[in-house]
């Protein structure tokens, strides 16, 4: 797990320069592994649906190309670093940028 303390900004650190591909392979793991429920501290199993809920959102938005209707604007900013590295080295089009500067 990347996140054992369930921090999705420590994430998305990680997940800094690398590519569509390794996001997606890095992010789906992550997220089978917090889907899994804390049977031995139950008291922080809250905090891991919080960031399994996130890290699923992130999944999403790698498959579909669009914001996650009930993502809040400025959680769904936290994913436009990983799109401008993207763009920058031709795995997304440009295009997707614009997503982030839609008001909700």
């Amino acid at each position: 797990m990347i996140s054992h303390s369930f921090d999705f900004s420590e994430l998305l650190r990680e997940l800094k320069g690398k590519s569509r591909r390794e996001v997606w392979d890095l992010v789906n793991r992550e997220f089978s592994l917090a889907e899994l429920p804390l049977i031995d501290q139950p008291r922080r199993d809250n905090d891991r649906k919080v960031y399994a809920n996130l890290v699923g959102k992130l999944l999403f938005f790698l498959r579909n190309e669009c914001q996650p209707a009930d993502l809040r604007p400025e959680k769904f900013a936290l994913f436009r670093p990983l799109c401008e590295h993207w763009v920058r080295i031709g795995e997304m089009e440009s295009r997707v940028l614009e997503l982030f500067d839609k008001k909700k």
